[in-house]
């Protein structure tokens, strides 16, 4: 009872402002897929190679470049073969979907990390208002030009939502190993095998997240494999980050600004008050402004993912219910929001070519947007 009663506080005073190996210790080894879901697109957005995955089983959806650092440029197949959940390209490697080779004579290998965002259509085309919609036209509009030296976004486009740390940040959240599917974990650690995680590894030790306990918090701060890193999701506009937070030559501690930018999360760090935005990784007021952290390559899936690709390794960890708050996290806080026509604040674009709240792919190259829909590949 006092779990519901301090979320229903909690959204009322949002409302009132508003795989891996165990033998090798490696990654993901291929395992037995009862549904054959994965669907591969090779393609090219301004002179970057590429190739985009969406499974629907493992709700995937995830990019990487597909040129190595030898300069070969790799093409990916779409044969969809049973048996397996991997990507085989044309010379007969196969690789997981974390872009690191399992088989083959490039085993080992790394695909590039290529910069993308998945999240809510409408933030992505309220950033990136000359995006370009996969089988679709271009839109064609007039970018915003920002007169404030001082700030990156102009601070008549940012609203706020809370006040700061009424969203409370996580520091080192405790965790549970994970080692036997179905098993009771400490912290009353119970998910479905379609509740949304991100995967993160470093140094072999890999951290899971829930999505329902990031959309209470929003921002973590936590060290993976010994690298001081943060984890920040965005409730509304879906969208995922991850980074080191050492790399500004000291190490950051993060928490929530309270303040939006198109209906997107606004960090602030600590040790300088500075403001950052989520999707534009990049700090765009105060005095570390311009500087933009290192990203962290990350896996965005469900929990059946977890359970059939994951489990049985050792250094496996997940972000528990014990967080020091009496969060209702089976509860999405925001209502009925994703389902819904309504958003929530101003936006600085619209764009009507696809539903507001339908969840894309994009992919970022000179700051220019190529986006994908789920439909693309079905």
């Amino acid at each position: 009872m006092n779990r519901f009663i301090t979320a229903f506080v909690f959204i009322i005073l949002v409302s009132l402002f508003m795989g891996c190996d165990p033998d090798t210790n490696d990654s993901v080894v291929p395992v037995p897929s009862d549904e054959d879901n994965v669907s591969v697109l090779n393609d090219i957005f301004k002179g970057e190679p590429i190739v985009v995955v969406f499974h629907n089983e493992f709700n995937i959806f995830t990019a990487y470049s597909r040129r190595l650092a030898d300069g070969t440029i790799l093409e990916f197949k779409n044969d969809k073969p049973s048996g397996v959940i991997e990507l085989e390209d044309t010379e007969g490697n196969k690789w997981n979907y974390a872009g690191k080779a399992v088989s083959g004579t490039r085993t080992g290998s790394m695909l590039k990390e290529i910069r993308m965002i998945k999240g809510l259509w409408l933030a992505i085309s309220s950033f990136y208002p000359k995006a370009t919609l996969f089988n679709n036209n271009e839109e064609d509009r007039i970018e915003y030009e920002n007169p404030t030296p001082d700030w990156l976004i102009h601070p008549d486009l940012i609203q706020q939502s809370t006040g700061q740390d009424v969203i409370p940040a996580l520091t080192y959240p405790e965790v549970s190993e994970l080692r036997i599917k179905n098993s009771t974990q400490p912290g009353e650690f119970t998910l479905s095998e379609e509740d949304e995680v991100i995967i993160v590894e470093h140094n072999n030790v890999v951290k899971v997240y829930p999505i329902r306990i990031m959309n209470w918090h929003e921002v973590v701060n936590d060290t993976i494999g010994g690298l001081p890193v943060t984890i920040a999701h965005s409730p509304l506009t879906a969208t995922t980050t991850v980074f080191r937070s050492d790399g500004s030559g000291e190490k950051l501690a993060f928490g929530v600004s309270g303040k939006l930018h198109n209906n997107n999360l606004i960090l602030y760090d600590k040790q300088t008050n500075s403001l950052w935005s989520q999707i534009k990784n990049q700090c765009i007021n105060g005095p570390l402004i311009g500087q933009e952290p290192t990203s962290l390559p990350f896996l965005e899936t469900n929990y059946k993912y977890v359970e059939e690709a994951l489990l049985g390794r050792q250094n496996l960890f997940a972000m528990n219910y014990n967080t020091g708050h009496s969060f209702e996290y089976d509860i999405f806080p925001y209502g009925t929001y994703r389902t819904n026509n309504l958003i929530n604040y101003p936006l600085t674009y619209t764009d009507d070519r696809i539903p507001t709240k339908e969840v894309v792919l994009a992919i970022i190259v000179d700051n220019e947007a190529k986006v994908y829909r789920s439909a693309d590949f079905n």
